[in-house]
């Protein structure tokens, strides 16, 4: 099985945006606000250089049709991922949280539920929690729009 040249260049960049991520440990305290600011710009670009390569490889969308909430919830799921280490590492939820409790957040965030009982602290978890908001709102906006367009297309 090859992997397409689109393939690897997501797989590429989301790998970067994975170790900008995950080096969140490493950010000394004074530049929180403006490293949570850079990843969630970088973020949001790689996400929407995705969305783009996707509208091109995605347009015979009614023999693909099955793939469409598998690729929402997977897309969703990676975004979630990418925030959880800075959401965990700088501190930007007012409790104690772990690894799991910060996906939960970034997850529930992303979405738009919000339940409540995890909020952001600071200027640090209202730029990551911000960020998450409109990327949800963009990821759902955006997902529906490629769909509905190809199979205009299409029909």
């Amino acid at each position: 099985m090859t992997i397409s040249q689109t393939s690897k260049k997501i797989l590429v960049s989301w790998i970067v945006v994975a170790i900008f991520c995950a080096i969140s440990f490493l950010i000394p305290t004074g530049y929180y606000e403006l490293y949570a600011t850079f990843v969630s710009l970088l973020i949001f670009s790689l996400y929407i250089y995705t969305l783009k390569l996707f509208n091109e490889k995605f347009s015979d969308v009614e023999s693909k049709l099955w793939m469409v909430p598998l690729a929402y919830s997977l897309m969703l799921l990676i975004l979630s991922l990418s925030y959880s280490f800075p959401v965990q590492y700088l501190k930007a939820v007012e409790a104690n949280i772990g690894t799991f409790e910060a996906f939960y957040y970034c997850l529930i965030t992303l979405t738009t539920v919000g339940y409540g009982e995890l909020h952001p602290a600071g200027y640090t978890g209202q730029i990551l929690s911000a960020s998450m908001a409109l990327v949800g709102t963009a990821h759902m906006i955006m997902f529906i729009s490629i769909l509905v367009g190809n199979l205009k297309k299409n029909g």
